[in-house]
């Protein structure tokens, strides 16, 4: 099953003291799913992590995401764009962890 990773889930799975921390590596860890991103995703993710004694943190996943055989990194056009806000406007079931929005079933 392919899941959806935003900001909060790679935060959380970077940081171990996030409430959301162990089910996001439990995600991780699940054999069967496919994890999937966007390159609109990931400055956000480096924006979280731009204090300077975080950003090998942050190259550091980028390392890990690039060599991940279950990961895809859905590139940033118009086209992909559209369908993103599509599947956003009709997609009304999301899996949440302390009432914010972790992965969303693709």
């Amino acid at each position: 099953m392919k899941r959806f990773a935003d900001t909060h889930f790679f935060l959380a799975l970077i940081n171990a003291s996030d409430s959301s921390h162990a089910l996001a590596r439990t995600y991780l860890q699940d054999q069967q799913a496919v994890l999937v991103t966007s390159e609109w995703v990931l400055p956000e993710v480096a924006d979280g992590l731009a204090l300077r004694h975080l950003r090998h943190t942050f190259l550091n996943l980028m390392k890990q995401l690039c060599t991940f055989p279950k990961s895809i990194i859905a590139h940033a056009d118009h086209a992909t764009f559209e369908l993103a806000f599509e599947l956003y406007t009709n997609r009304s079931q999301a899996i949440t962890i302390s009432s914010k929005r972790v992965l969303s079933p693709c």
